[in-house]
């Protein structure tokens, strides 16, 4: 009488040798309901194979990334709209109106301060100035 030998049943997930009857790997905890047996994939016989769900390592990592690209994006757009990453330059000057007409005077003294006269009426101390660059972008305003 010729006796067969126990078939061999390893972890799909590991490699690991598993004993009959094991329904989780000793080795990394992998689900082993529904694992094919090595005799099953000698013989060709189907088994239903349950899919294990994904570890929650996987999933753990994948959060952590999510949160961190958030965070990343939330600190990037907060560095953007306080200006840190806009270049700042101090731009300071005077601006002076001389009057050469002979006919009419385009400056007038009121109070000790100057103030444009006739065509230069928007001109007085405090005036808002706006700096445009040579293709008339807006580069400042005060």
């Amino acid at each position: 009488m010729v006796s067969e030998a126990t078939p061999r049943t390893y972890c799909p997930n590991c490699g690991s040798e598993t004993s009959a009857g094991d329904q989780f790997c000793r080795s990394c905890g992998h689900s082993l309901t529904g694992s094919i047996s090595a005799a099953a994939a000698a013989t060709g016989a189907p088994a239903a194979v349950v899919v294990a769900p994904a570890s929650r390592r996987g999933w753990l990592a994948l959060g952590v990334v999510i949160f961190l690209a958030i965070v990343a994006a939330a600190a990037f757009i907060g560095l953007q709209a306080s200006g840190v990453l806009s270049p700042r330059h101090t731009i300071t000057g005077t601006f002076d109106l001389i009057d050469t007409s002979g006919i009419s005077s385009g400056i007038s003294f009121l109070g000790g301060t100057c103030e444009g006269d006739g065509g230069y009426g928007d001109i007085s101390a405090g005036t808002n100035v706006s700096l445009k660059d040579g293709d008339g972008k807006l580069l400042a305003s005060t």
